[in-house]
């Protein structure tokens, strides 16, 4: 069974980790498990929800068995945006694209995060992590 709150955990910490290490550039790496962490954060709430369920294999049923940016991603952000009104609102999402210019294959084919985009993906995690903290207090994750 899927986990996606210990999920986006362990992959925005790890993101964290490896965007710290100024040491070796690790930025496609880093950028790759934040990205994999915001997915993970709204699958969880919109399973939470009810909108987002599991087959047997314990994977995602369609729409939702694709990564963030791969397809109609943004009908996670939509039905998240959707789902929030009144006082139990988490933080909203703008309307934009989120990690912008991240694809799965992006780590292994490239194009490379740096400089601006780099910049833009850390401010994309630092939002999720702002709605992961207020989903897991008001538990809605």
């Amino acid at each position: 069974m899927a986990n996606f709150c210990a999920a986006a955990l362990r992959h925005i910490s790890d993101s964290d980790s490896l965007s710290a290490d100024a040491s070796t550039n690790r930025a496609d790496n880093a950028s790759q498990l934040a990205a994999y962490g915001a997915e993970c954060i709204l699958k969880g709430i919109l399973q939470k929800a009810g909108i987002l369920t599991l087959a047997v294999s314990g994977k995602p049923n369609p729409p939702f068995d694709i990564h963030l940016n791969q397809g109609p991603t943004k009908d996670l952000v939509m039905l998240y945006s959707a789902i929030q009104s009144g006082a139990g609102a988490l933080p909203a999402l703008g309307a934009g694209t989120f990690f912008p210019g991240w694809t799965v294959s992006s780590r292994y084919e490239g194009p490379h995060v740096a400089g601006a985009q780099l910049q833009q993906h850390q401010a994309d995690t630092n939002a999720f992590r702002s709605i992961l903290v207020a989903a897991l207090l008001k538990g809605q994750i």
